[in-house]
């Protein structure tokens, strides 16, 4: 027969006291584990709640209902203070007002509400076709420092276009420049890729004066982008082929059409000649100069004087006066033919 197990006998064996103590150490250790855990976790929601609660951020938001296209100034927009936990990324706040001063709005933002982004116009996601009005193009042309207005050109500024080429590059000896104009009165779309309005730049220059951080004072660029008719776009990829282009700076407000101007290098250097009438002479050798001076009135005045003074011997003064003719006639040719007046 099996002999009975006594209780008093398993409770006064050491070993069994041991292992049920550890074993309720054990489940005490993890309740109190999980129940710390719970009440940390609490006690971190309710701290970041009150912290929130009392932490406000000031945010830009009109003083009345804006419609599209108002302007972002001190006088219709102020600061307004919200919790922080209802701020989204692209809300604007109140210490980025310079960055956004002067830009338009392109929706409508009700009194009182943030600005985000996209309600103004240089911040918000749109593709650059955006830009283009129907029936325009964008053209690049390229630039370096002399040809962007040492890089002052900015989106919204308007330019001439000059195309300096060779007169006739096939002709033997007659390979002069010539400078005309090409097109007047240009919008510039971006510099680079920069499509900013030049409004903007007005305030980055005012935060660079502040010392603010992360201002581009330096802009850099290589290339101009023009809004142009398809026609245009034609003439100018051609012109890139036989010459090159400058970039002359206009003022936005002046819409009179400019002139068509032509210079050549040798009306360049022909400004310091003598004023006279040039013709061409027609028969002559290879090598002859082929372009002579009709005298001026100076020195037909000396020739005829010569000639009375050479004349006054004369017994008449009917013959005197036709001898004085005949000189003047006389110098006049030899003056034409490059050769010394007679005496």
């Amino acid at each position: 027969m099996l002999k009975k197990i006594k209780i008093h006998s398993i409770i006064g064996n050491p070993w069994v006291v041991l292992v049920i103590a550890v074993l309720v150490a054990g489940l005490l250790t993890l309740w109190i584990y999980h129940f710390l855990s719970g009440r940390e976790a609490a006690l971190k929601e309710q701290l970041a709640a009150q912290l929130n609660e009392g932490r406000r951020v000031a945010v830009m938001v009109p003083v009345r209902n804006a419609a599209p296209g108002t302007v972002i100034d001190g006088n219709g927009f102020a600061a307004r203070e919200i919790p922080a936990d209802l701020v989204y990324e692209d809300m604007i706040l109140a210490s980025s007002f310079d960055k956004v001063a002067n830009l338009r709005l392109v929706r409508q933002v009700r009194q009182g509400q943030p600005v985000r982004r996209a309600d103004v116009e240089a911040l918000q996601s749109r593709d650059f076709s955006d830009l283009l009005k129907p029936g325009k193009r964008a053209f690049t042309i390229e630039v370096d420092m002399v040809n962007s207005t040492a890089k002052m050109l900015k989106p919204g500024n308007h330019v001439d276009l000059f195309l300096i080429s060779s007169t006739s590059p096939t002709a033997a000896g007659t390979d002069k420049q010539t400078a005309r104009l090409l097109m007047s009165d240009m919008l510039v779309l971006a510099t680079g890729q920069d499509v900013r309005p030049r409004d903007y730049g007005e305030a980055m220059a005012a935060q660079a004066a502040e010392g603010a951080e992360g201002v581009d004072t330096n802009p850099d660029y290589d290339s101009l982008t023009l809004m142009v008719s398809p026609e245009q776009a034609a003439r100018l990829a051609l012109a890139q082929k036989v010459g090159s282009l400058r970039a002359v700076l206009r003022n936005a407000a002046d819409k009179t059409a400019t002139p068509q101007i032509a210079v050549s290098e040798h009306a360049l250097f022909a400004g310091g000649d003598e004023a006279a009438i040039e013709y061409i002479v027609g028969g002559r050798s290879a090598g002859a100069n082929m372009i002579s001076k009709l005298p001026t009135a100076q020195d037909i005045g000396n020739a005829i004087s010569s000639a009375l003074a050479n004349g006054g011997s004369m017994g008449g003064s009917a013959g005197g006066i036709a001898q004085a003719q005949q000189g003047a006639v006389a110098n006049a040719a030899n003056a034409m033919a490059g050769r010394p007046a007679s005496r």
